[in-house]
């Protein structure tokens, strides 16, 4: 029988978001089990490699954790189980199975492109020129598509256990320890594009590899979670 498992990841000062978000997500996300990642969860070689990463406050270092923990999680559960990481400052308001036929459905990999109550963004406004050169998008017709369409939103990752989404997210954790696409550093390759408004690290990877498999993006109806800072 499938299960339904859930992350999400915690430093001391959001301990509290990421409580209630497990409570909701076995309460009303109907999740089997449930698991707050803290720093103690990532291993002291990972942390040594990346500590330049670790050092800076941001995302609790760029948020270098996430497809780290997306990944340890992914290999320990049984094949075909669902795995999904949501960011901590969320409440569930449906079952984890109504997201599944929304946007797992034929596929194994599944993504929104927008907070619940949020706007979207366009790829070009939030990454950086480094980034699409260091991750090989190309300057043609795909390239362009590529930046000017929406960005996803790495706040909620929903995954079915096989084969691509652990090749999958071992891309993304291998290009989230590159500084270079990863941090704030300006790009030295080229110039950004004049709506560029700033990197989104972790969240400009993932949505650049998506385009990158061709997983399309969903819009996150309100009524399935609640964003505690911006509940209306």
């Amino acid at each position: 029988m499938v299960k339904y498992h859930f992350i999400t990841f915690a430093t001391p000062d959001h301990m509290s978001f990421a409580e209630a978000n497990v409570k909701s997500a076995l309460e009303t996300g109907g999740f089997d089990t449930a698991k707050i990642y803290t720093m103690d969860d990532i291993d002291d070689c990972y942390r040594l490699k990346n500590a330049h990463f670790f050092k800076h406050k941001r995302l609790a270092g760029y948020a270098v954790w996430k497809p780290y923990i997306i990944l340890k999680r992914l290999l320990e559960i049984d094949e075909e189980d669902i795995l999904c990481y949501n960011d901590s400052k969320y409440i569930w308001l449906t079952n984890v199975r109504t997201l599944e036929k929304d946007i797992l459905t034929g596929r194994n990999i599944g993504v929104y492109s927008n907070k619940p109550n949020s706007g979207r963004y366009i790829e070009k406004q939030l990454t950086k020129y480094d980034a699409f050169l260091l991750m090989n998008i190309p300057n043609n017709e795909f390239g362009e598509r590529a930046k000017n369409s929406n960005q996803v939103w790495s706040g909620f990752v929903l995954l079915r256990k096989s084969f691509n989404p652990i090749r999958f997210i071992g891309e993304w954790l291998t290009y989230n320890q590159d500084f270079r696409i990863a941090s704030d550093s300006p790009s030295v390759f080229g110039t950004n594009d004049p709506i560029f408004h700033e990197n989104r690290h972790d969240q400009t990877i993932l949505s650049l590899l998506c385009k990158k498999w061709g997983i399309p993006m969903h819009f996150l109806d309100k009524n399935y979670m609640i964003d505690v800072r911006n509940p209306m």
